[in-house]
């Protein structure tokens, strides 16, 4: 099917997409894209829709809003999709974000973005997976950019909470000082490949794109198709250092701190080692659940519409 299904997300970046979206339709339309629109109500919804839409025969995707609403769309081409080859996946960003528009190259103006769209070349990435818990019950989810675990998970969390403020550098920056005073690194044992480690670890990030949190390029050594998952791993270290090296994490030298250990690896697992204290989850900016955690990936997997 040449139509595409666009899956318009009005919340994202503070109910800007809702004031927006009549301007970038008249941009599709302008473009001579052959499109319906699909409105999101809630979280989850864009699964929802994107599910319908496959069962309506609909193969070609573009995500309106912020990393959150691209999270949804993917996941459920990844679970309902007969043939996910078949499927192409666009993007329209709204927001200040935008972390894994800038692994792709994706522009933010959109008259440009809605070329992309219209020349239709596609790039085909990994897809990231991981097994976490809510309460007792084994969750899974699909990212096509960043999975965040312990301090960025929590500053994630209290970034979407700040419903009133844009997504971007500003929120996740001023969510990182609100949560830094209370939080402790958490001894955990971390699984690369085969291999059993012990950290007492402050945060992580497991990336298929370099950039998360508004622009912190947190994965710097992540290939978006290289088969492998890429990791940073932020030791225990104080928070005045945090604070006094938080350049590092945008200009991506954090993977050159002493405290931090990078790597590449196919799967990963982490579990908290302190008895009644859970590590927490974010994927592409999204808060989840808790451990323990497998990760995995799946090479070469979703056609992305890039420039």
């Amino acid at each position: 099917m040449d139509r595409w299904c666009a899956i318009v997300n009005p919340k994202a970046a503070a109910w800007k997409s809702k004031k927006e979206w009549p301007k970038i339709s008249r941009v599709l339309d302008s473009k001579g894209i052959d499109y319906v629109a699909l409105i999101t109500q809630h979280k989850g919804h864009g699964i929802e829709l994107t599910k319908q839409a496959i069962k309506k025969g609909f193969d070609s995707f573009i995500a309106v809003g912020g990393d959150g609403t691209l999270n949804e769309v993917a996941n459920a081409v990844m679970d309902y999709a007969s043939d996910v080859a078949k499927v192409r996946l666009a993007m329209i960003s709204v927001g200040t974000g935008n972390d894994w528009e800038k692994t792709i190259g994706i522009p933010n103006d959109y008259t440009r973005a809605c070329d992309l769209i219209k020349e239709g070349k596609v790039l085909t990435q990994d897809v990231g997976i991981v097994k976490y818990y809510e309460g007792t019950e084994v969750k899974k989810r699909y990212f096509v950019n960043v999975a965040g675990v312990g301090f960025d998970a929590v500053v994630t969390k209290k970034a979407n909470d700040m419903s009133d403020r844009p997504r971007g550098t500003f929120s996740y920056l001023f969510s990182l000082f609100l949560c830094l005073m209370k939080y402790k690194s958490t001894p955990v044992e971390i699984g690369i490949e085969n291999n059993k480690e012990k950290h007492l670890m402050f945060s992580m990030a497991v990336g298929i794109g370099k950039y998360n949190g508004g622009g912190m390029m947190q994965v710097p050594h992540a290939v978006i198709d290289d088969g492998l998952l890429s990791v940073t791993l932020i030791n225990h270290t104080s928070k005045f250092d945090i604070l006094r090296h938080i350049k590092m994490l945008y200009n991506g030298t954090v993977t050159q701190h002493p405290r931090v250990d990078t790597y590449n690896t196919h799967s990963l697992t982490l579990k908290s080692l302190e008895e009644n204290r859970h590590i927490y989850l974010e994927v592409d900016g999204e808060f989840l659940g808790h451990d323990p955690f497998e990760f995995g990936i799946i090479p070469n997997k979703l056609n992305i519409v890039v420039k």
